[in-house]
Parts: C-alpha cells; structure tokens; sequence
C-alpha cells in the first residue's frame, strides 16, 4: 500500500498505481471560502438550482472553513492546489453509462462541469460505465466523452475513481493517461482528518451464488489475460450479450432491501475491527443511506446515479444526500 503525499498534489504524480489498494490524500484548494452547495435554494455557476432529496438522512456537517493543514516539508511544488487536506467530498457511484438513456450522460456531464461549485474533490465509487476494459492502445468509445470530461475536472480538483463489478479493468490508463487516481477493488481517502475507506462493495455481501461465483471468475488475472487477446470489438460484442451476468440487476424492492441491510453489516464490522477509520463508503446496492454507525464515523452510499441523479457529500464532520437537478 502506498501513500501519496498531500504536497505532491496535481503536479506531483510519483511512482506506480497499486495493482488494487491505495491510500490517497485528496487536497482542497487554497481558496476556503467557495459556495457552499448543499443549501436548499442555492444555485450553481449557471443557475441550475441543488436541493437535497426531500426523504434524504442527513447527518450534521459543517462546511464551514477548515483549520486542516498540511505543511509541506518536502519541498516540493503543490501546482495550483494548496497543501489542505480535502474537506467536501463529492461522492457519485452506479451511473452505469452505456445501458442507460443519453439523458443519464448528459446529466453527468453537467455535474462534473460544476463540480468544483460543490465540493472540493470527487470519488467516483464504481460502476461509472455499465463496461469498461482498457486494452494497451484501446478505451470504449462509448466512455470517451465522460473520460474526456473527468481529465479536464482533474485539472481543477483532485478526482479518485474505484472499480466496480462492471468497470474495474481500468489497467493504468486513468493513472498514466488521465493523472486519475484509480484502484481496481478499494482505497483510502483522507477528508477533513478523518481516514476514509471507499470499496464499492460487490462481492462482499452476494445473497446469490452465481454473483460471488462470477465476482471471481471477472477478477481472476487468467481471465482479464484471455480479455486482452481477444480483438475489441469481439469483447465488447461478448459484452453487449452477457452485460446482466455482471453482476446482480435486480429490480425487487426487497432484493435490494437485504442486500443493503447486509452492506450496512459488513461497514459496522470493517469499522469496529479498524478503530483509525472514520468511514466508510460504499456503492452497488443501489440504495442511498447515511448513518453514523459509531459516533463521529459514518457509512455512507450515495445510491445509484442512473436513478434520479443521487450523489452524496461527505465532509468532516457528516455526510448529505443529494439530487442533481
């Protein structure tokens, strides 16, 4: 597991991605006293109004100015962020981009445009694209507006994006091509002083056997090996016809209930077996909660992005649920 410095910040990308876990230090910019997004009637840069969902929890949070500092000792140039810890994270998870209608893009595609209007650094926690495979020379066509977007946001606020059981073989085009930090299966964030752990969940709490079985069948390096060899556009042909074996689709309300339930059971666990984390977010079950499961440490997912735009802020202190509109 490595450590990225909060001083190496955009200009500063050293070493090599963690084939699958990282530690990630997501840095705010020096300016404290940017628009506060989650106040019902506010308005963002093109007069697109933000309001939280009208059935969110929400849990207290403070978005006020952080004392939360990092001083840099290593002498080295921070680029056009300062050396603070991030301290409004956004948080959108299960867009899944290529089975859903254009609107669901294009929606997206404004949200990452006014990012920086919202928080101060963005966590993309798996399933972005219903599929996504990145041979040596060849990306999706169909993800390339939205990758495109994501490379010019990294330009404004640091951005990290976690593999889900439809996007994970990201290889290290979003590293060394896009300066994204990326891991396939799990990382650490540090938002406000408080260790966050992002996973996006799938695999961990399967009700059905065929959904762990093809978990790890999906990860294993035999078969992303055998995926490489193949030509893409047979790839992603074999895709378009096996895309729902991906992973669990289901649509029944009490499917989804149980499979949240038991999410919620495995972040308590994670969370009192590793006292240093003060959260833990997650995706997948297409359920959106908050709910601080110990005092001052919360779990958090944001639900699915493809259903009404949801997305969450986690800050220092608390965590929000929200609506693009």
């Amino acid at each position: 597991m490595r450590q990225i410095s909060p001083c190496t910040g955009l200009s500063g990308d050293r070493g090599e991605a963690d084939a699958g876990r990282g530690t990630v230090w997501l840095l705010g910019r020096v300016q404290r006293d940017a628009p506060v997004p989650d106040t019902p009637g506010r308005k963002a840069q093109t007069g697109r109004p933000y309001r939280p969902d009208p059935d969110e929890k929400v849990s207290p949070v403070n978005p006020g100015k952080s004392n939360d500092t990092t001083a840099c000792t290593d002498g080295s140039s921070t680029g056009i962020f300062g050396p603070v810890s991030g301290n409004q994270l956004l948080i959108v998870a299960d867009a899944h981009l290529g089975i859903t209608p254009p609107a669901v893009e294009e929606a997206l595609l404004e949200f990452l445009h006014q990012a920086p209007t919202l928080g101060d650094s963005l966590l993309v926690n798996g399933d972005l694209f219903d599929f996504w495979f990145s041979y040596r020379r060849v990306i999706p066509r169909e993800g390339f507006t939205v990758a495109a977007a994501l490379a010019r946001l990294r330009k404004r606020m640091p951005v990290v994006m976690i593999g889900g059981n439809h996007d994970r073989w990201g290889d290290d085009f979003w590293q060394k091509d896009l300066a994204i930090e990326f891991a396939p299966l799990e990382t650490t964030v540090t938002v406000g002083g408080r260790r966050i752990l992002a996973v996006h969940g799938d695999g961990l709490t399967e009700e059905h056997w065929s959904a762990r079985l093809m978990h790890r069948i999906t990860r294993h390096p035999a078969t992303v090996a055998t995926w490489r060899a193949l030509h893409p556009d047979l790839g992603f042909w074999i895709v378009d016809k096996m895309s729902r074996f991906l992973g669990s689709t289901s649509r029944d309300p009490a499917v989804l209930q149980r499979a949240s339930t038991r999410q919620r059971a495995w972040a308590a666990r994670r969370l009192q077996d590793d006292p240093a984390l003060g959260g833990i977010v997650m995706g997948h079950t297409h359920r959106p909660v908050i709910e601080e499961i110990f005092p001052g440490r919360t779990y958090v997912n944001p639900g699915a992005w493809m259903d009404g735009y949801k997305y969450a802020i986690l800050t220092g202190t608390g965590a929000s649920l929200h609506s693009f509109e």
